[in-house]
């Protein structure tokens, strides 16, 4: 089972730092997209040897931010075979991620999600971290759970056309997207922003095709407790790490 992996990381290279050390021996290969003078995220790629796109093309004309097109920039540096995995830089997998998708027996005409958890803060996310969560997400072993004391994200469901898969994580086939040598489903990156652009990717797929992985519980990392779509223009959140010392 090969999978490839794409992330936009424009200012979030504080995450990453994290992020990175967690995921990346989930996948075969992962490209990490982001600008020229983001010196900390390329520094997290250099450290973990994790392929850099470089590209100057990550806001429009009126300077907006335009997450979509950078994915697509992603996606055709990865090869025409196997998984494809698109996910943030503020997320965690835990350790049986790998395992838990080989044994899933996956359908290669199906788009995939799963459910996260908000941990809304650095210390949250040492509490998480040391209790060895990400490392046994079971109570027995027939149980996953939800950690005590984390908000739950919230499932996306397009009212015309039932739940999609969002951007925070998304997996599916290179099969799926091309058709005699054309793709066929591009990233949408006419779209402004961070936001809508992954409902769209997802709505590719017809709901029959659009399934969540109840085996994996994703952690969602946040500076701090903030608005919806605080980002989705552009990083406004505070640092991400350990608090000052006083």
């Amino acid at each position: 089972m090969r999978i490839e992996a794409v992330t936009v990381c424009i200012n979030y290279g504080d995450f990453l730092a994290v992020t990175a050390e967690w995921n990346r021996h989930l996948f075969d290969h992962w490209v990490v997209v982001t600008s020229p003078d983001d010196d900390v995220t390329r520094e997290v790629c250099r450290q973990y040897q994790l392929q850099t796109l470089l590209t100057e093309e990550g806001y429009d004309s009126g300077g907006r931010f335009n997450k979509g097109a950078l994915v697509e920039r992603g996606l055709q540096m990865l090869s025409t075979e196997g998984w494809r995995w698109h996910l943030d830089a503020d997320v965690v997998f835990p350790s049986h991620t790998r395992k838990q998708l080989e044994l899933a027996h996956l359908d290669p005409a199906v788009i995939y999600g799963v459910d996260r958890i908000l941990v809304r803060s650095w210390n949250d996310w040492v509490r998480l971290r040391d209790s060895g969560y990400l490392s046994r997400p079971f109570d027995n072993p027939h149980e996953v759970r939800f950690p005590p004391g984390f908000d739950v994200g919230s499932r996306w469901v397009v009212p015309q056309s039932g739940w999609v898969p969002i951007g925070f994580t998304q997996l599916w086939h290179a099969s799926m997207e091309e058709w005699r040598r054309v793709r066929v489903r591009p990233y949408p990156g006419n779209h402004a922003g961070a936001s809508h652009t992954d409902v769209r990717h997802s709505l590719q797929w017809d709901r029959r095709r659009r399934q969540l992985l109840p085996e994996l519980i994703a952690v969602h990392l946040e500076s701090e407790h903030a608005e919806i779509g605080a980002n989705w223009t552009g990083r406004t959140t505070a640092p991400f790490g350990p608090p000052p010392a006083r």
